[in-house]
């Protein structure tokens, strides 16, 4: 039975990642788990058909402990933050492609070239030296982005585990401008726990979850 092109670029992403010290290939996704308290993704977002398939690129960081306070929200999981792999050279176009023949569209070539740039992404934009030095210097100043409706969710629980129990109601009150919207609704469901973790972080101190 003939492969769909899913089946094909889900293969060769397996093949590639076993070159990839730390890297593993699941659920349409580079992972690298190595930290253990945040998992490491470039994300291809591929979608399609068995005719050709989409790629549209993202490197993703998911924190465990920011997850943990996340479900207050009742939400879903998914990234605590992101960002789009851009083409070389430019900081407008995302690296996207469409997959009609993985050998004439050098699908092998285009999935390692996004896999590095990813990689030097993660390295280049966070600072996984500890993860309070990651939750501490997650980079909001230089992609304002991150700040945006869930993400801007997460970085308010981010420095609640740091001890910052005033940054989430200037963000909520817009005492902190951010180029898109603020999940209210569920920066409420957090703040009505805010007592309860000072006081986890009176007993335990930082990363008190």
């Amino acid at each position: 039975m003939k492969l769909t092109r899913g089946k094909e670029i889900e293969a060769l992403c397996k093949k590639i990642a076993e070159e990839y010290e730390g890297w593993e290939y699941s659920a349409k996704a580079f992972k690298n788990k190595e930290l253990g308290h945040t998992v490491k993704t470039v994300s291809f977002l591929w979608t399609g058909s068995s005719a050709s398939i989409l790629a549209q690129p993202i490197v993703t960081l998911v924190n465990k402990r920011v997850e943990k306070v996340w479900k207050l929200t009742n939400k879903g999981a998914a990234w605590s933050q992101f960002l789009r792999v851009m083409r070389p050279g430019s900081e407008i176009h995302p690296h996207r492609i469409r997959i009609k023949d993985p050998e004439k569209d050098n699908a092998e070539g285009y999935i390692r070239e996004v896999l590095d740039i990813g990689i030097q992404m993660l390295e280049d934009n966070w600072d996984f030296s500890s993860e309070e030095n990651l939750l501490r210097n997650l980079p909001v100043d230089r992609f304002p982005e991150l700040l945006k409706n869930d993400m801007g969710t997460r970085y308010c629980i981010a420095r609640l585990l740091l001890g910052d129990f005033e940054y989430i109601e200037k963000f909520y009150n817009d005492e902190i401008i951010t180029s898109g919207p603020k999940r209210k609704e569920d920066l409420e469901k957090i703040m009505a726990k805010v007592p309860e973790f000072k006081e986890m972080y009176d007993k335990k101190g930082i990363l008190y979850i």
